[in-house]
C-alpha cells in the first residue's frame, strides 16, 4: 500500500516536516534532492495484516484500478470509456485492456478530445462511451453507438462511389439480425416493405427505415481511385473485402454498369460495443439492463447496396 507523505504524518500524530527530514537521513541522495526540490514523494506501508492477505491471495490477486482524471492520448487504451459513478470509485476490477476508467470532470478540460466530449455533454457520472472503428477521436454512447457507426459506415460507401465516378447509389435491402429474430427492409427508398420475423424490438425497426433513404444521384465523371483509396484506409476499412472490390473493379478498368454489393456495417464496431455493454453491466451504470438488450438487438447489420455507373469511354 503506498500513502502520500502527508497522509501517514497525519495518521501517526507526527507533523509532516518531521517525517520529511526523517526521510531526508534514511533516504538516497537524489531522493534527498528531490525533496529539496519539494517533490511529492510517496512511502510504502506494509502491515500485518495486509501481508497476510497477500499471502492468501498469491494465486487470485484483485487489482484495484485506478482513476483517471483525463482520457490516455494512446488511441488504443480507449477504445471504451467509463465516466464512474462517485459511489463506485473504489471498486476493484480487472484490468481490461482498451479500457479508460475516469472520474467525472467538475470543471471544462483543457484537453481537446476531453473538451469535446464534455461541452457536449457526455462525460457525465455512469456514461459508457464508445470508440468509433473509423475514427478514434469519435465517441457515442453505447446505447446509440451501434446504430450510429453503422450508418457512418455507408455514408463512407456513398461517399467511396461518387469518387469512384458513380452515377447513382442506392440501398436495396437492410437486414438486423438480433438474439431473438431479425427484421428485414426491401424494395428501396420508394417503396420500402419491413419484415420481422421472431421476436424482435419493434421499437428498432423505424431508426433503420432511414438507412433506406441513404443514396444520391452524381453526373458521374472520371474516377479517382487513388482518392477513395485514401479514404478508406483513413477509415481504417483498407481490408474491408467489399470495399476494396469496388475500388479495384474501377482503377482495373473492369467495372459493370452496374455493381451490387453485400455489406456488413457492424464488423468493426462489433469488439468494442461488446466490451462496452459487458462494462455497463458490470458498473451497473443507469439503464444498463435496457442499454445491453439494446446491443443485443444490433448483433449483425447486412445491407446489399446498388452502385451505378454510367458508359465507360
Amino acid at each position: 500500500m503506498r500513502i502520500p507523505v502527508r497522509v501517514l504524518a497525519q495518521g501517526i500524530g507526527v507533523a509532516a516536516p518531521v517525517i520529511l527530514e526523517m526521510l531526508k537521513t534514511y533516504s538516497s541522495p537524489q531522493d534527498r534532492q528531490k525533496l529539496d526540490e519539494g517533490a511529492v514523494l510517496q512511502v510504502d506501508v506494509e502491515t500485518r495484516e495486509s501481508t497476510e492477505a497477500s499471502a492468501h491471495n498469491d494465486s487470485e490477486p484483485q487489482p484495484s484500478r485506478r482513476l483517471l482524471a483525463r482520457i490516455p492520448t494512446a488511441e488504443g487504451k480507449r477504445r471504451v470509456i467509463v465516466v464512474v459513478p462517485p459511489d463506485l470509485l473504489e471498486m476493484p476490477t480487472a484490468d481490461s485492456p482498451g479500457v479508460a476508467l475516469i472520474a467525472a470532470p467538475t470543471r471544462a478540460p483543457r484537453t481537446r478530445l476531453d473538451a469535446g466530449l464534455y461541452r457536449r455533454g457526455l462525460l457525465e457520472s455512469g456514461a459508457v462511451l464508445i470508440q468509433s472503428p473509423m475514427d478514434a477521436n469519435v465517441y457515442h454512447p453505447l446505447e446509440e453507438a451501434a446504430i450510429t457507426f453503422a450508418l457512418d459506415k455507408l455514408l463512407l460507401y456513398d461517399r467511396v462511389a461518387g469518387l469512384l465516378g458513380a452515377t447513382k447509389f442506392s440501398v436495396e435491402e437492410l437486414q438486423v439480425v438480433s438474439e431473438g429474430g431479425s427484421f428485414t427492409i426491401r424494395g428501396g427508398f420508394e417503396a420500402p416493405v419491413g419484415e420481422i420475423k421472431g421476436d424482435f424490438d419493434k421499437s428498432q425497426t423505424k431508426k433503420f427505415q432511414s438507412f433506406m433513404e441513404v443514396g444520391s444521384t452524381n453526373k458521374g465523371g472520371e474516377p479517382d481511385a487513388e482518392a477513395a483509396q485514401r479514404i478508406a484506409d483513413q477509415a481504417g476499412l483498407a481490408f474491408d473485402p467489399a470495399l476494396n472490390h469496388l475500388i479495384a473493379v474501377v482503377r482495373d478498368g473492369v467495372r459493370k454498369k452496374t455493381q451490387t454489393i453485400r455489406l456488413n456495417l457492424t464488423n468493426e464496431a462489433k469488439r468494442n460495443l461488446s466490451l462496452g455493454a459487458a462494462l455497463g453491466s458490470k458498473f451497473n451504470v443507469t439503464g444498463s439492463a435496457d442499454i445491453r438488450r439494446g446491443n443485443d438487438e444490433l448483433r449483425d447489420v447486412q445491407i446489399i447496396l446498388k452502385v451505378e455507373f454510367g458508359e465507360q469511354n
